[in-house]
């Protein structure tokens, strides 16, 4: 079914500057949280800004990225694209992830390849005292050196979710076997760490799911309350997958639809999961399914056109009761470069349009308060910006 156009009671604040280049967006309760790297000489650190008012005012963290060892003087470390975080649902824990690369500052350049040593997932946890390492998952990249370790160059930390009370995280990261031929293969990857337990190792979903290559691109990952049933939403081969799993990650099923750029949500009061695909057909539109059970099963889609031409790179969000949910997208109406935020109030049954004149390209992130009375876009636009939608 198509939506029906009706009045919503969300109005956009206007957008505030929050930084140079922040790109993690997250909320729970009042808490919002906005995570980017900031380059200090040889090493980057990561800047976490947290309100606890959302999203009004800012505080500060500078995050040290240690990478959890004692680096030769010689190497540099280079934070990767890609910095998701992820709230505790009262807010209070915060979870950061990043992928990282440890290149070797003697050798020059070649062009834009750089000697890379090894690269590593790292994960840094804020439970009220502080910000420390919790894990590093370098999915046996470690120097590449004859031990047996198949040799990574890890691309991209693309999406984190967390248990409600923040002690398993769920990341996504894409990984490409054996530099230089990096320019041709893709692994997708999912790391499951819990706190106060060391790290396992992170699951192959590549192999597990039978990715091909150049599969496995723009993922999303969203959990349970419990953080045991885990869905994990990406692209392949032109059509949009999901892959779904109620026992911490032991066993899987998939969906398969027409569409590309897909996110997942879960309502976590509820229990009902969303799956937000765009397509392109007699006319460009978003189509929403929706599952009851844990993702076994999803029902037809409800088809939301896009007012604006050629959506891309979808974000999707819902409330913890799935009555309001949230879409936001790059769009390009007539000529024009922008996001569009697309409200329900009603469970997906109708949507309203809000456009948002900043230029984003691939940088935008959403988030939802709890409630779903607050709704927070992040932007980039040559700066970070902040932009809310309230009721």
């Amino acid at each position: 079914m198509f939506w029906i156009a009706t009045a919503h009671a969300f109005t956009l604040d206007p957008p505030v500057r929050v930084g140079d280049e922040m790109m993690g967006l997250a909320a729970a309760g009042d808490t919002v949280v906005l995570t980017g790297p900031q380059d200090r000489g040889a090493n980057q650190d990561l800047v976490v800004l947290t309100s606890a008012d959302r999203g009004l005012t800012f505080t500060t963290d500078v995050v040290v990225s240690d990478l959890f060892r004692t680096l030769d003087p010689w190497r540099r470390v280079r934070p990767w694209t890609g910095n998701p975080v992820a709230l505790s649902a009262d807010g209070m824990h915060r979870v950061v992830a990043q992928v990282f690369q440890l290149e070797d500052s003697r050798v020059p350049e070649i062009g834009t390849y750089t000697p890379v040593q090894w690269g590593a997932l790292g994960l840094w946890r804020d439970d009220g005292a502080g910000w420390s390492a919790a894990h590093a998952l370098d999915a046996m990249t470690d120097l590449c050196d004859g031990r047996g370790r198949r040799c990574m160059h890890l691309d991209s930390a693309e999406d984190l979710a967390v248990s409600d009370d923040g002690d398993v995280a769920w990341t996504t990261y894409v990984a490409t076997d054996d530099p230089p031929q990096w320019l041709s293969a893709n692994r997708l990857w999912l790391a499951r760490s819990v706190r106060g337990v060391p790290a396992a190792l992170p699951i192959d979903l590549s192999t597990t799911l039978s990715i091909p290559e150049r599969g496995g691109w723009r993922s999303r990952v969203a959990t349970d309350e419990t953080g045991d049933q885990v869905f994990v939403s990406f692209d392949m081969a032109y059509r949009g997958q999901l892959a779904a799993s109620t026992d911490g990650g032991a066993t899987w099923i998939t969906h398969t639809a027409p569409g590309v750029g897909g996110d997942v949500a879960v309502a976590r009061d509820s229990g009902e999961v969303f799956w937000a695909l765009w397509s392109f057909g007699g006319q460009v539109e978003v189509q929403v399914r929706s599952s009851v059970d844990g993702g076994q099963t999803f029902g037809a889609p409800t088809r939301v056109r896009a007012p604006a031409s050629a959506p891309e790179y979808l974000r999707f969000a819902a409330s913890r009761d799935g009555r309001t949910l949230a879409m936001a997208y790059m769009a390009f109406p007539g000529g024009d470069n922008g996001v569009e935020l697309q409200v329900s109030e009603d469970g997906g049954a109708t949507w309203a349009a809000h456009w948002i004149d900043l230029i984003s390209f691939w940088q935008f992130d959403l988030a939802m308060s709890d409630d779903g009375d607050t709704i927070y876009v992040f932007a980039y636009d040559g700066d970070a910006w902040l932009v809310r939608a309230t009721r």
